[in-house]
């Protein structure tokens, strides 16, 4: 709502009241429903070797079979948040998860996600 007021200067001043942004209850009330939260457990064959994911609510663990590196990730939707450790380096990664069940997306190093290229899982 936005007002003016006349100053006996000929100026005219507005003023203007934000709305507050609606709560979440009201968002989905009004029919915007969040993206249900994806299945990425399983076995994956990647770039790097065997994968196995474990997930318990939006929390996805991955591990390499082959060597001393694992995912911990934080899924939304059909999408995951990660964080890589490995025995020489750490960094991000982000993926989107495919109808087909493969994980494509990209990874970096340090608190980039995606500096170092692409990383796909290939759902076995």
């Amino acid at each position: 709502m936005c007002w003016l007021i006349a100053l006996g200067t000929g100026l005219l001043l507005s003023a203007c009241s934000r709305q507050p942004e609606p709560e979440s209850r009201e968002i989905a009330d009004a029919g915007v429903v969040p993206e249900p939260l994806a299945d990425f457990s399983g076995s994956y064959d990647s770039n790097w070797g065997p994968v196995d994911c474990t997930q318990n609510k939006s929390e996805v663990r991955c591990e390499y079979r082959r060597m001393p590196a694992k995912l911990e990730c934080e899924a939304s939707g059909r999408r995951l948040r990660c964080k890589w450790t490995e025995r020489k380096g750490r960094g991000r990664a982000k993926f989107t998860r495919h109808p087909n069940g493969n994980l494509v997306g990209t990874w970096g190093h340090a608190q980039s996600d995606e500096n170092k290229g692409a990383w796909m899982l290939t759902k076995k």
